[in-house]
């Protein structure tokens, strides 16, 4: 089957991408739709390729938050970081 054929796999695709700030590893990278169920798959790979409690940042992904709490519980220092845009005078 071609991805064309499945709906809801054509058009817009994101990159997710888990790094290493202080080594510049990328463990792990998912390329599929934004939703929920991208997040999760995203994570689960994660949680399998990290040997140690980890510290996670993410964007305002909302997502993101059960994802992390179903992939490693208590077992992790998780934040979300959210930018806000403004305009100076």
């Amino acid at each position: 089957m071609r991805v064309h054929d499945i709906p809801g796999e054509v058009g817009d695709q994101y990159v997710f991408v888990a790094m290493d700030s202080g080594i510049r590893l990328v463990p792990v990278f998912w390329v599929g739709k934004q939703n929920a169920g991208v997040a999760w798959h995203f994570v689960q790979d994660l949680k399998w390729r990290l040997a140690n409690r980890v510290h996670q940042t993410s964007d305002g992904f909302r997502p993101y938050i059960n994802a992390v709490a179903d992939a490693f519980g208590i077992d992790v220092g998780y934040a979300m970081l959210i930018k806000t845009y403004s305009e100076t005078g």
